[in-house]
């Protein structure tokens, strides 16, 4: 069959590789190099990433890489995990979690409760990130094992039945305010996910960084005779009543059997295609995940560890990103690129991929501003290269409404309630990404990849 892939993110490049061993693809990307939102940029000698900079959940690369036949990149294993900034300053590796709660008058029975709770959790539920839940039958499966069914509730609420000091349970939610779901509405089950995840297992580094690994998976790909349209941006998708049957570009127009999406799913549903899968109503109605204003610096910090996460108004903050005023000292998070990936200076000063959470639709924050907040909190020296503001999502991703993650994990838009990866009209087009099934996050976007592959030839 002929396949056509729009977007040569991870998970277009996935698929790409995985369909390319009985079918003819092409990809297509309105962007001049493939990685999607994992992108090097140069500025003054220096590179830097965006993107995604936390490589965990292994099992998940392992399964995707053993399945393609792609070598999978040499890792570093990265410990301390992070330093935490709140109030007080913790450096938090993968033995002493014990230590910093006692620190804070927690018992350390209720931190060995937690990680074996959450190593139980993501054992029962690694089988069902591997579920496109086509079925409502799937849903039901997962949720009622007894492990799961009780978890759909606020994962702040069952901290706060194990912990009272807010300084550690916000460390135990520090990650839903940068995925942009409030933990009061993230689901306990997914909370106790990422818990195992960050804190058991830890975050390794990928050599060369996401965008090395992206261009390793497209060499491997063009290699099996995958063919890639870079700088060639779709403008439409054409259908008849039951399937697509084109895509137009702003060249040529090209015949297609199947028509993967790795775009924005949102905006390739209200823009790209002559047959919506869900319409612009349902999307106004959606719960949109945060953008970012991201700041790309150089100079001196005070860093013990590469990835650094500063709290300053926590409510305010979450308040923001779901319609509130903007907080007049936003929390942020900081990845030191070049204690992980030296060769990026030409002079041995740090390389900083600062990341504000910023609402949807949101103008962003003002960038000196948020330089003189670091330097005076990290005792940094800085200088500033780039500010990408939150529409840099969509100018360059057409990010809807300039997420930077797509849809939350809140309940109702997770596992049998999120979106299809099949389009609920037309047989041929399916959807790759974090806006459909298992999630956020480069391995579940690879994972989404899986999914599809398994989907195509019953079609």
């Amino acid at each position: 069959m002929r396949i056509i892939v729009v977007g040569a993110g991870f998970g277009g490049l996935a698929t790409a590789i995985l369909l390319s061993r009985e079918h003819e693809v092409t990809v297509f990307d309105r962007r001049p190099k493939v990685g999607g939102v994992s992108t090097k940029l140069s500025y003054d000698g220096r590179v830097f990433e965006i993107g995604p900079t936390w490589y965990l959940m292994n099992e998940f690369y392992d399964r995707f890489f053993e399945k393609a036949g792609v070598p999978p990149p040499a890792l570093e294993e990265k410990n301390p995990l992070m330093e935490f900034i709140e109030q007080k300053r913790f450096v938090v590796t993968k033995s002493n979690l014990k230590d910093l709660a006692a620190s804070l008058g927690e018992k350390t029975e209720s931190v060995d409760r937690l990680l074996k709770h959450s190593q139980e959790i993501y054992g029962s539920l690694v089988g069902a990130v591997y579920k496109d839940y086509e079925s409502f039958l799937d849903f039901l499966r997962v949720g009622i094992t007894p492990k799961v069914w009780g978890l759909f509730g606020s994962f702040d609420n069952y901290l706060r039945k194990l912990f009272k000091n807010e300084l550690f349970i916000h460390l135990l939610e520090y990650d839903s305010l940068f995925v942009g779901t409030p933990p009061q509405r993230l689901p306990t089950l997914l909370g106790l996910f990422l818990t195992k995840s960050v804190l058991i297992d830890g975050p390794y580094w990928p050599e060369g960084g996401f965008s090395q690994m992206a261009e390793r998976i497209r060499q491997e790909a063009e290699k099996r005779g995958v063919t890639f349209r870079l700088g060639e941006e779709v403008k439409r998708i054409r259908s008849n009543n039951s399937k697509a049957t084109a895509v137009e570009t702003e060249k040529a127009t090209y015949n297609a059997d199947v028509v993967v999406i790795n775009a924005s799913y949102p905006t390739a549903d209200t823009e790209l295609l002559e047959t919506p899968s869900y319409g612009e109503q349902y999307w106004r109605r959606a719960v949109i995940g945060p953008s970012a204003h991201l700041l790309l610096a150089s100079g001196s910090i005070e860093a013990e560890a590469s990835h650094l996460v500063v709290i300053n108004e926590w409510d305010s903050h979450f308040s923001y990103l779901t319609g509130g005023p903007a907080p007049a000292t936003p929390s942020y998070y900081i990845h030191v690129q070049t204690m992980d990936q030296p060769d990026w200076s030409p002079d041995g000063k740090h390389n900083l991929f600062i990341l504000v959470p910023a609402a949807p639709g949101h103008d962003g924050f003002d960038e000196q501003q948020i330089l003189r907040l670091v330097s005076r909190q990290l005792n940094a020296d800085l200088k500033l290269h780039a500010s990408l503001k939150p529409r840099f999502f969509y100018d360059e991703y057409r990010s809807y409404r300039y997420s930077a993650l797509g849809l939350q994990h809140i309940m109702r838009q997770t596992a049998w309630f999120r979106p299809k990866i099949r389009h609920r009209k037309l047989r041929n087009v399916f959807f790759v990404g974090q806006n459909t099934n298992p999630g956020v996050g480069v391995p579940l976007v690879l994972t989404s990849a899986m999914l599809v592959a398994e989907n195509v030839p019953k079609n």
